[in-house]
C-alpha cells in the first residue's frame, strides 16, 4: 500500500521511519513536511491508501483542515491523526467530515501504531473485497477471501472451502498462501486457516466458528499459536 505521513519536523520523521523501517517493508512509505505537496501529489493522481497526518503542523491550518482537502480528491484513502496534544484538537476532530480510522498520540508507541496501521487496512480490504482467482478445468472463477474459512491441500489438488462451497483447483498449497493477506495460517503443511474464522486454538486442532475441526500438527503449532495471538491482539486494540 501508500502510505504517506505528514509532519512539520524533519527529524521525527527521520526517526520515525528509523524506528518502524520494519512496519512498513511490505509498503510503500513516503514522507512529507508540507501538506501542500502532499495535496499537489493526490492532484496529479498519486493517491495514499494511508496518511498518518500531524494535526499541528504550525500553519494557519491545521493536518484536520488538509485532511478534508486531500479527501475530496482522494475520498477512500483512511487517515490516522497524530499530535502530542490530542486534547487540544478532540472536539474539531470528531466534527469534521473526515475518513479516520482513529488517531495516535506522540511520541507513537508500537503497540498502538500496528493496531491502528492493521485497523486501516483491514478498513480499506472491507471497501474493496480481495478477490483470489481459482482456476480448474479451463473454468476460472473468484472467491472473496474473507469468505474462505479454511484451504486443503488433497494430493494434487487443494480445496478452497467456504460456508456454502467447495473450489477445487490444481495448485500448490504453498503457491496459493502467497495470494491469501495476513489474516491466514498455515495449521498443517495441508491446511491453511482463515483466522478470523477460529473459535479455538488448541496444540492439537483449530475449531472454526461452524464447529468444523482443522488439524494442527506438532510442527506448526507454536508458530500458529503465536500468529493468532497477534492476531487477536490488533483485533482487540482496533475494536
Amino acid at each position: 500500500m501508500l502510505i504517506v505521513y505528514c509532519d512539520n519536523e524533519p527529524l521525527y520523521l527521520e526517526v520515525f521511519s528509523n524506528e518502524f523501517s520494519d512496519v512498513f517493508e511490505e509498503d510503500e512509505l513516503l514522507l512529507y513536511t508540507s501538506a501542500d505537496c502532499i495535496f499537489n501529489d493526490i492532484s496529479n493522481n498519486i493517491l495514499p491508501d494511508i496518511i498518518f497526518m500531524d494535526i499541528d503542523l504550525e500553519d494557519i491550518r491545521n493536518g484536520i483542515d488538509y485532511a478534508e482537502e486531500f479527501l475530496k480528491l482522494s475520498p477512500n484513502t483512511k487517515i490516522i491523526y497524530v499530535s502530542a496534544y490530542i486534547d487540544r484538537f478532540i472536539h474539531e476532530l470528531f466534527l469534521k467530515n473526515t475518513n479516520v480510522p482513529g488517531f495516535l498520540e506522540k511520541p507513537v508507541k508500537r503497540e498502538y501504531l500496528l493496531a491502528m496501521l492493521e485497523k486501516a487496512k483491514k478498513q480499506i480490504r472491507d471497501d474493496h473485497p480481495k478477490m483470489v482467482t481459482v482456476s480448474f478445468q479451463n473454468i476460472i472463477s473468484k472467491v472473496d477471501e474473507k469468505d474462505i474459512l479454511y484451504v486443503e491441500s488433497d494430493r494434487h489438488l487443494i480445496k478452497i472451502v467456504t460456508e456454502d462451497k467447495t473450489l477445487v483447483s490444481y495448485e500448490k498449497l504453498s503457491d496459493f498462501k502467497q495470494k491469501l493477506s495476513a489474516s491466514f495460517a498455515l495449521s498443517h503443511k495441508s491446511f491453511i486457516v482463515n483466522m478470523d474464522k477460529i473459535k479455538s486454538l488448541n496444540s492439537t486442532e483449530i475449531i472454526l466458528e461452524n464447529n468444523v475441526t482443522i488439524p494442527v500438527s506438532r510442527s506448526k503449532f507454536r508458530e500458529c499459536k503465536e500468529l493468532y495471538l497477534e492476531y487477536l491482539k490488533c483485533d482487540l486494540l482496533t475494536k
